[in-house]
């Protein structure tokens, strides 16, 4: 039987060298069973040995290394590089590209569009854009018009004619009536995902009456479960309006792009989210109006400049240099014993400066780190935002991955390793939530 090859299970590393280790699958007599082997470079020539144990490939491994065989350039990437290598050739075979081609392209792209959204989104726009004159022009409250005429007539309760169930025209009417309402001028081809989004986080609460539908100035934010029914109420009308044409035929419709809320979770599994959770643009800007000034400079280094608080407690005003943007954190206030200095955005200086003085210490100073986080927490728990633990951290880490798509630059700037910083910091954004994020400034 053919021998097929496993993953990548583990590398051996040393003197610049590095010796990958694949399991390979096999069966002998009719029993399936697990062999390891090694790959390596001799001269020009690449050659493979197989183990019965994984300890024996490690050993021939070393004893490789050691005689001064190994990797080339591509034997010299560590495990983590090598899975990422493997698994992007793997997403681009159906594409036929070849890795360097793609980066090329991706760089390329990436330099055209100057920051202004991602190669994703300006794929969509071509596609959009190129296909206008295919579909035809139709506002969202013309096609919910037209899809709701498909299912009942028109008239009252007592006169109108359902074609389906009246339970299933009462729950369009109801999930698709408000979004109707607010973007009955806009053109259903026109409206992305992230707005559709921002709908479902603050939906008006309406009323159906004898004198017709009337809207409250009450809002409601649907989850879980009821969250992803309106979801699958978005994508029927979307749909339907790609049947008719009123958008691109063979691209998938933005409600389609909306994210599914989570099922029920455990304990144990909200615990891993939190780790790893960030602040919204709107949570920070209502926790930095509500803090008192002796309090505020906490949060704002912390959630844009990434500092930790045991580091802001040891800071000066003096080592903040406003003229110059930086802010100097010396090795006697660094956790892990190393000075760096951290560039200040515009945004922090904003919030900063008008609480800073010419000197002294820029937290109320106490004999210990666990007592400002104390007093800091009485105020922090008057504002009506869950505490995320560590979350000014875990949201400067990823929006700022975000911003500058440098992670070996930000693990600098948070005085971490790249390896902790996906660990212990980073969550996946996007676009929007980086714009909402950047747009946190002081009312005045």
């Amino acid at each position: 039987m053919k021998k097929k090859a496993g993953g990548l299970v583990d590398t051996v590393v040393g003197k610049g060298r590095s010796i990958p280790i694949h399991t390979v699958l096999d069966k002998k007599g009719g029993v399936d069973y697990t062999s390891y082997r090694i790959t390596y470079y001799k001269g020009r020539l690449r050659k493979r040995e197989r183990f019965k144990t994984l300890e024996a490939a490690k050993k021939r491994g070393r004893e490789l290394i050691g005689d001064g065989v190994g990797g080339n350039q591509a034997q010299t990437l560590g495990a983590e590089e090598l899975r990422a290598v493997t698994t992007a050739a793997e997403i681009l075979q159906p594409t036929g590209m070849k890795l360097t081609q793609a980066a090329r392209t991706v760089a390329e792209v990436k330099e055209i569009l100057g920051g202004r959204g991602t190669p994703q989104e300006a794929a969509r726009a071509f596609v959009k854009t190129a296909r206008k004159g295919e579909i035809k022009e139709r506002t969202l409250g013309e096609v919910y018009k037209e899809f709701m005429g498909l299912l009942a007539t028109e008239g009252t309760a007592k006169t109108r004619e359902y074609k389906h169930s009246f339970r299933y025209w009462q729950d369009c009417s109801q999930r698709l009536g408000a979004l109707a309402e607010h973007f009955k001028d806009t053109n259903i081809s026109e409206i992305s995902a992230s707005e559709l989004e921002a709908f479902l986080d603050k939906i008006p609460v309406r009323h159906v009456t004898a004198q017709g539908v009337q809207y409250t100035k009450k809002f409601t934010s649907p989850q879980g479960r009821t969250r992803n029914n309106y979801r699958t109420a978005f994508c029927t009308l979307f749909r339907f309006a790609r049947e008719r044409e009123y958008l691109p035929m063979d691209i998938k419709t933005e409600a389609e792009r909306i994210r599914k809320a989570g099922e029920r979770k455990t304990k144990k599994t909200l615990a891993l989210e939190l780790r790893g959770k960030v602040y919204t643009g709107a949570e920070m800007q209502q926790i930095l109006d509500g803090l008192p000034d002796r309090w505020r400079p906490l949060a704002v280094l912390g959630a844009f400049a990434g500092i930790r608080t045991s580091e802001i407690h040891r800071l000066q005003w003096e080592d903040i240099n406003f003229d110059r943007k930086f802010i100097e954190v010396g090795k006697d206030q660094a956790k892990m014993g190393s000075r760096r200095v951290i560039e200040m955005s515009d945004q922090l200086i904003a919030w900063l400066k008008p609480v800073s003085k010419k000197s002294g210490w820029v937290l109320p100073h106490y004999a210990h780190d666990s007592t400002l986080n104390i007093e800091f927490k009485k105020s922090r728990k008057l504002i009506p935002v869950p505490m995320i633990r560590n979350g000014l951290r875990h949201s400067y880490a990823s929006y700022r991955i975000w911003e500058i798509g440098d992670e070996s630059r930000v693990a600098w700037e948070m005085n971490t390793s790249v390896r902790k910083l996906h660990a212990n910091y980073f969550s996946p954004t996007d676009p929007v939530a980086l714009k909402e994020w950047k747009q946190v400034l002081p009312k005045n």
